[in-house]
């Protein structure tokens, strides 16, 4: 079992242009962490279908930022966006000349699984896992961790 890695997590206002920020700094994250270049593409373009859709609809009383993140974990690399907004998303079937409305499907297609964990009285975490292999210098540090951890539990 490898325990779950943080590669990056920040911290942005709900303006657009907060979504490029997202988009560079897990690019970097996960190019440093040495994941393949297609697993890095559709976690970029998952990550930032989650920051638009906090920057358009993630507005709450209890943020006034939203959160974004990625974790490694040993069946690849986890996106995650959490806002203020505990109103559930909602997948819609968009139509050929909608400018929205595909985010979510992207998520089901592109993603191995994805979901949605309300957060007590702070909004929502919505989470989508690449499936991807977990680099091996990552895989070593994780397992050398997770046995550190066995061993001060013995």
């Amino acid at each position: 079992m490898i325990p779950n890695c943080v590669l990056w997590e920040g911290v942005y206002g709900f303006q657009p242009e907060s979504i490029a920020h997202v988009r560079h700094q897990i690019r970097t994250a996960l190019d440093e962490a040495g994941f393949e270049a297609d697993a890095v593409d559709t976690a970029v373009l998952l990550a930032c279908e989650l920051a638009t859709n906090a920057v358009q609809h993630g507005r709450g009383r209890a943020r006034r930022c939203f959160e974004a993140r990625a974790v490694a974990a040993a069946t690849g690399v986890y996106v995650e966006v959490a806002d203020g907004n505990q109103r559930m998303p909602l997948p819609r079937r968009a139509r050929d000349g909608d400018e929205n409305g595909r985010g979510l499907r992207l998520l089901a297609v592109l993603g191995h699984k994805w979901g949605v964990t309300l957060e007590s009285g702070s909004g929502k975490r919505t989470w989508v896992l690449v499936a991807a292999a977990l680099p091996e210098e990552l895989r070593t540090t994780s397992q050398a961790a997770h046995r550190q951890e066995e061993l001060a539990c013995a």
